[in-house]
This record gives C-alpha cells, sequence and structure tokens, in this order.
C-alpha cells in the first residue's frame, strides 16, 4: 500500500470531537487501536493481511490523525477509553477481539477493567502501561511550554527524530512522512504537545493495580528491538496478566507494525482465529 492510500471513510460524532474510522473485510470483529504519536495508519500493512479473516476496525483516536484536534480538548487515558467505548456501541460490537498498540494499550485495559466492556481475546502491542515514557517524551513533559513555543520548522525536526528511533531500522523520508504530517503546522504542532501534556502514570498505576482482574485470554506482541520500551517491560507486563504470554517479533522495533507486519498480522491472526 502506498504511503497516501490509507485514509479513513467514515466519521462519528463522538464526545471528543469528530472520530475518524474505517471498516474492511468480513468474519468475527477486531477492534485495533493505534498508540503515540501515530494513528490507524500505523495498522494498515496488518488490516490488508486480517480483512479476509475478519472484520477489522480502526480509528484515528481524537486528537490524533483525521480525528477531530482542537484547543481545550480532553484526550486523557479515561477521555479515550470513553471515545473506544461509545465507537463499540455504535458499531454494535460487545465482545470483540480487541488488539490495542501503545497507549492504545492502556485505552483497552481501561475499557476492561474499569469501564466494565468485555472482550474475547486481547492482545497488547509493545503497551504504554508499565515504566512507560521515553526518556524524549519525560523531559517534553517536564519542558511543555519551551517546546509548544518552539518554530515550526524545529518542531518538524525535534518530532522527526524521535519517530525515527520508533523502527528497527533505517526509514525513507518518504515512508516518514504520513507519520510525521499530523504533527505538523500550527494546529499538528497544538495537538502534538497537548497529547503530551495529557500523560499521566495516576491514569495507568490505576490500571497496574487490576491487572490481577484479568480474565480475558491475553498476548502481550512485543518488537524485540523496540528501543522506547524494551522487551523487559513486555515481561513484566506478561507476568502481571494471569495466563498471559508473551511474544516477540524478531526485526521489530516500537512500530513494530511498520517493521514486520506481515509477521504482526500471522500472530495476531493465530491468537484470534
Amino acid at each position: 500500500m502506498t504511503n497516501n492510500a490509507w485514509q479513513p471513510e467514515h466519521r462519528f460524532e463522538s464526545s471528543a470531537g469528530t472520530v475518524a474510522y474505517d471498516v474492511r473485510g468480513t468474519g468475527d470483529p477486531l477492534v485495533l487501536v493505534h498508540g503515540t504519536p501515530a494513528s490507524s495508519y500505523l495498522w494498515r500493512g496488518v488490516v490488508d493481511q486480517l480483512a479476509g479473516r475478519f472484520r477489522v476496525y480502526t480509528y484515528d483516536l481524537p486528537g490524533y490523525g483525521y480525528s477531530d484536534r482542537y484547543a481545550g480538548q480532553d484526550v486523557s487515558n479515561p477521555a479515550q477509553a470513553r471515545v473506544f467505548g461509545e465507537l463499540l456501541d455504535e458499531w454494535g460490537l460487545s465482545r470483540p477481539y480487541v488488539a490495542g498498540h501503545d497507549i492504545g494499550a492502556a485505552v483497552v485495559m481501561r475499557a476492561a477493567l474499569i469501564d466494565g466492556r468485555s472482550f474475547a481475546r486481547i492482545a497488547l502491542c509493545d503497551a504504554a502501561l508499565i515504566d512507560w515514557l521515553t526518556p524524549f517524551t519525560a523531559h517534553v513533559g517536564r519542558h511543555l511550554d519551551a517546546f509548544a513555543g518552539v518554530p515550526e520548522h524545529i518542531h518538524a525536526h525535534l518530532v522527526a527524530g524521535h519517530l525515527r528511533t520508533a523502527f528497527a531500522t533505517e526509514i525513507e523520508e518518504a515512508a516518514l512522512a504520513p507519520y510525521l504530517r499530523p504533527w505538523l503546522g500550527t494546529e499538528g504542532q497544538a495537538a502534538y504537545y497537548r497529547q503530551v501534556g495529557q500523560f499521566d502514570f495516576a491514569h495507568t498505576s490505576e490500571l497496574e493495580q487490576r491487572f490481577g482482574e484479568l480474565d480475558t485470554p491475553t498476548l502481550v506482541l512485543w518488537g524485540e528491538q523496540d528501543a522506547w520500551l524494551s522487551a523487559e517491560q513486555g515481561k513484566r507486563l506478561t507476568e502481571a496478566i494471569p495466563g498471559a504470554r508473551l511474544e516477540l517479533v524478531p526485526g521489530a522495533g516500537h512500530f513494530l507494525q511498520e517493521d514486520q507486519p506481515g509477521e504482526v498480522a500471522a500472530r495476531l491472526g493465530a491468537f484470534f482465529g
């Protein structure tokens, strides 16, 4: 799929603004939730391979991708989980398969552990659930006003440099562009620092305390070369969730769906299938 071919076709009016989403394929329902600083675009190669076996739902989180971004928007973990629930209701899904990546995993876990949503199976991919802030993001959060006010071209270089470390190998400019695009310009720059400003360890600590309550079959899928969240963090997460199993994906970094889409699709397909 070309870099510009992915754009969600549908729109839903949520409590946090208009959400862009897509539905592809036929079969049992499977919802894929992206993380930061990405969008549903990250799942495109996986969707291509799973849509022959599942009805696959993807969406851009509020504040990300083609979904609404606006001043004062609540893009915190609780708000994202609320919108996730609204979408499940809109789609008529009561017990789908679900996979969450990065902060998308925290959205899924809040929906399951706090909001009372039921899932047939859960996959947590390079999940932002335990000690999850990268040094760059933590530094930005401590100096938010200074970063938010830098000139646009400096902001673009900072975010591009950070994004490059999410992949296991060097990524060309054209391939990086769709990941960088949502964060450019006045609106994109504001949205980037808005979401960083609302990262809160209290939200994930609340979830971590309840991992032992999860009784849903769970797969922890991790990029073996993740430079943002190490495989050791994946191991710790697996040990904290009853019955969970860990699978590492060779040749994959934090954005494992981009590095190894075929392998990720095969692992998820086997787990959900």
